[in-house]
């Protein structure tokens, strides 16, 4: 497991032991079925939630080196989010 500053271990480490100890118990037990997919689905929608999240900040960093390139470059008719949209058109 990764140790961070801290002294904690990262959450995907943590989630990685926890699906490995649902599938040991799953396997040694009829209702265990249910739990390893109820965690592995919980394992998922998180990790998906993530990517979602890291989408959308990567998202505000681009349109802010656009309004920064714009404001460089001197252009003040469009805003970074009309100069996007219109680099869409265009390809």
């Amino acid at each position: 497991m990764e140790a961070r500053s801290n002294g904690s271990f990262s959450d995907k480490n943590i989630k990685c032991e926890m699906t490995k100890k649902v599938s040991f118990f799953a396997s040694n037990s009829r209702s265990g079925s249910a739990l390893e997919q109820s965690v592995k689905g919980s394992i998922v929608n998180q990790d998906y939630l993530d990517t979602i999240a890291a989408v959308e900040r990567l998202h505000r960093r681009c349109l802010e080196v656009i309004k920064t390139e714009l404001d460089r470059s001197g252009v003040r008719d469009i805003n970074n989010i009309q100069s996007l949209i219109l680099f869409n058109i265009g390809d």
